[in-house]
């Protein structure tokens, strides 16, 4: 065949001329004409938690009057980022958490991840609430065996202090002076976290005067000192695992900003140098192109503020740790949770965060382990060596659909901020618990999507495991902040602590050798505060996991197996031709393996004698019929007749026909399975009805 005979392009490709345009009234039409008569507006709008509606399709009309129009990354309100080179000159910091509470085995282990692609540290301490899975860094020699041989210079260090960070500071300081380090060459920052260890704790140890007091001292010797390290922490991660929307979380970032910047301002700190000793952490949810729009308009909500507060343009720029959610992990099929937070972790990286950890798929239910945790970092590292999402620059920018949201939760959350701010601020909105009040009001009505199963959660409340069992598990166990005991030196530091008590914040933070001669932090917390007693108390946050209803109805189903050597059995009595009876079946099936139940799956019955008979056999006191709208008025009575004597059995139908339900109820039929139904409470029911006899 010639040349001549082939088809070939032109050289331009013009795709106007070649495709017709389709207007958005032509795509309606088109699905409207596909719903055959379901109402457009209800089924292909989804209004989410935050009270946005969604939209099946995004314009160039959506775009229209955005702010974001002109925007580019590293100007103006840094919605696309702070850097106008994206992740092209600073990639995000694959900031994996080290929860080792051995000193010595702690160093061994983050030795071992920086050599293989970690790029930072990341650990918490606290003086006060001591949590067993995090390093016990007590004294100088615990510091000097969790970092012995890591050079702190090279890596950036984030350290969760808790609710102060002025002792573990000061701990620093002298390790950095004992070994030589130069404090200038470290980035990073030893944070304090009051607000949300307030509500997690329901009290602080000492006053807020007091914390704010400490941070300024802190901040303004490094200040003198040409020292960059950060020292305060606003972490939103709290209110993420307890439920909360984005649009909660932002504004509780906004407010919180505001009680650190008025509470240092009185205290002489420049504006400037305030918020650039602010890490801002978040929680990262499910919900994929929501929170790449929460962390877009996270700096474009920050930069508006610090306006206000006539912060320079350049320290406007928002610093953003992000962690993925432990709202939605869950303890059966745990290697789903991989797949929860790869994509968690991707809209992180795409929102343009500066530092993430990614979850071990076991964090919840396991110690750390070699195995989980290599899968974890090695999450963020394929992202970026082999899906390069290091080498493009916002690529979210532009998209209708994202840069509209942005400016919906901007719009949310700057509306609840200024809500917080009329109640008071910050802190007297969790004194009065309207912050926890609104997050529980989520995550209950979030609770009641999963039950329902309106929200799913793959492997717990659809598409369960039948086959897997976690006899080992019988309970989530929450670590405990109690104080277990710690070595404390045994040597009289009765004078050195009798100094400290005499010394300001000041003085302590400009004193050389406080820790020297074995000094603990336990008795430098004890010498150094000066307001030991507590101002007040508030209701705490809980954590929130949806996945534990179900878990929870797993696990009994394993307690009634070691009881009884058989899961709780369903049987299902299906009425009729394969054809009539098995979309229920397979419905009925799924819906009762979320529960833990053994379900008996038999062939059609046409006889009614038969279907009894066999379900007798099967020594099950559940009894789920599964047929047709059209026969159940015929079936179920012959069914329940022919069983007899129902004493000690439930009888379920699967399907819920509105115009016979009073006429089933009265032939014997005790409860209804359908789409919506609410599956947690319904199964709750069956184990309270099963377990009598125990």
């Amino acid at each position: 065949m010639s040349l001549e005979n082939k088809s070939q392009l032109d050289e331009k490709i013009n795709l106007k001329e070649d495709f017709t345009t389709t207007g958005f009234d032509e795509w309606k039409n088109l699905v409207v004409a596909e719903l055959k008569g379901v109402d457009f507006q209800k089924k292909m709008f989804t209004k989410t938690y935050e009270g946005i509606t969604l939209k099946p399709i995004y314009t160039k009309t959506d775009f229209e009057n955005n702010p974001f129009i002109n925007e580019f990354p590293g100007m103006v309100n840094y919605v696309r980022g702070g850097n106008s080179a994206g992740y092209l000159s600073n990639g995000w910091l694959i900031c994996q958490e080290t929860k080792i509470s051995d000193p010595k085995k702690f160093n061994e282990v983050l030795k071992s991840d920086l050599e293989k692609g970690r790029n930072a540290i990341h650990f918490s301490t606290d003086s006060y609430n001591y949590d067993e899975s995090n390093p016990r860094i007590n004294s100088l020699e615990d510091f000097e065996n969790a970092f012995c041989g890591i050079d702190l210079t090279k890596y950036p260090l984030l350290a969760n202090c808790g609710e102060s960070n002025f002792p573990m500071f000061i701990l620093l300081k002298e390790y950095a002076t004992k070994n030589n380090i130069d404090m200038k060459m470290m980035t990073g920052g030893f944070l304090a976290s009051p607000f949300s260890e307030l509500l997690k704790n329901g009290s602080l140890h000492k006053s807020t005067d007091e914390i704010f007091e400490e941070i300024s001292q802190t901040i303004l010797w490094c200040s003198k000192n040409g020292i960059s390290l950060r020292t305060i922490a606003i972490d939103s991660t709290i209110l993420n695992n307890s439920g909360a929307t984005a649009v909660q979380e932002l504004a509780f970032v906004l407010a919180s900003g505001v009680e650190f910047i008025n509470n240092l301002l009185d205290r002489k700190v420049d504006i400037n140098l305030i918020v650039k000793n602010i890490v801002v952490s978040f929680g990262v949810g499910s919900n994929y192109f929501l929170e790449i729009a929460k962390f877009r308009a996270a700096r474009f909500l920050w930069s508006k503020l610090l306006e206000v507060f006539n912060a320079d343009e350049e320290s406007r720029k928002l610093f953003i740790n992000a962690r993925t959610t432990k709202s939605n992990q869950t303890i059966y099929d745990p290697h789903v949770n991989i797949l929860r937070t790869t994509t968690e972790a991707f809209s992180a990286i795409v929102g343009g965060v500066d530092s993430l950890h990614t979850n071990r798929f076991d964090e919840i239910f396991s110690d750390e382990n070699e195995f989980a945790g290599r899968i974890a970092r090695n999450t963020q590292i394929i992202l970026k060596e082999e899906a390069h999402l290091d080498k493009v620059i916002d690529p979210a920018g532009g998209s209708y659909f994202v840069e509209s949201l942005t400016k919906e939760i901007a719009e949310a959350a700057w509306k609840e901020f200024q809500l917080i701010q009329s109640k008071g601020g910050l802190l007297e909105c969790i004194k009065s618990g309207y912050i926890q009040d609104s997050v529980s009001a989520v995550a209950e009505q979030k609770s009641k999507d999963v039950k329902t199963r309106k929200q799913v959660i793959v492997g717990s409340n659809m598409y369960a495991n039948p086959k897997e069992s976690r006899e080992l598990i019988t309970e989530i166990e929450i670590t405990s902040n109690q104080n277990p005991a710690i070595n404390i030196s045994k040597k009289n530091h009765e004078n050195l602590i009798t100094k400290i008590q005499l010394m300001n914040k000041n003085e302590i933070i400009e004193h050389g050798e406080i820790f020297k001669d074995g000094l603990t932090i336990e008795e430098f917390v004890s010498a150094s505060d000066k307001s030991s007693k507590q101002e007040f108390e508030i209701k705490t946050l809980a954590n929130f996991r949806p996945a534990e209803l179900f878990e929870e109805l797993r696990i009994q189903s394993e307690k009634y197996k070691k009881k009884t050597g058989a899961k709780p059995k369903v049987y299902l009595i299906n009425m009729g031709s394969v054809k009539q009876f098995k979309a229920r079946a397979d419905f009925s099936r799924a819906f009762f393996e979320t529960g833990g139940f053994d379900v008996i799956y038999p062939n059609g019955f046409t006889e009614a004698e038969e279907a009894a008979e066999k379900f007798h056999q099967s020594g099950s006191k559940i009894a789920v019929i599964c047929s047709t709208d059209e026969n159940y008025p015929s079936v179920v009575p012959s069914v329940l007749s022919a069983i007899g004597d129902k004493k000690n059995l439930m009888f379920i139908l699967a399907g819920y026909p509105k115009d016979q339900i009073d006429l089933l109820k009265q032939a014997g039929i005790d409860d209804f399975i359908f789409l919506g139904c609410n599956a947690y409470d319904l199964m709750k029911k069956i184990y309270s009805f099963i377990e009598k006899e125990f």
